[in-house]
């Protein structure tokens, strides 16, 4: 079973990846016919959307845990929240 922690930390490494793509179309010469303002546009609201979902599935893990577990969840999920 996959835990809140394991989808928050996949979304951060794929937004990594999409970020490192960004740069490095942008930066470096070489890498720079890869890169497109509408690779750019659609990568950049994939994210968006993939944020919210992770937020929302954390949301709804926090039903099921206790304690300490409990508060960490809701720090996280407001956090989420400010982010987006």
């Amino acid at each position: 079973m996959i835990t809140d922690t394991q989808i928050l930390v996949r979304q951060s490494v794929k937004s990594l990846v999409v970020l490192a793509y960004e740069i490095c179309t942008e930066r470096i010469p070489k890498f720079r016919r890869f890169g497109s303002l509408k690779a750019y546009s659609i990568l950049n609201c994939i994210e968006t959307v993939f944020w919210i979902v992770a937020v929302a599935m954390t949301g709804m893990g926090l039903g099921s845990s206790t304690g300490v577990t409990k508060g960490l969840g809701a720090i996280i999920l407001i956090l989420g929240l400010v982010l987006l």
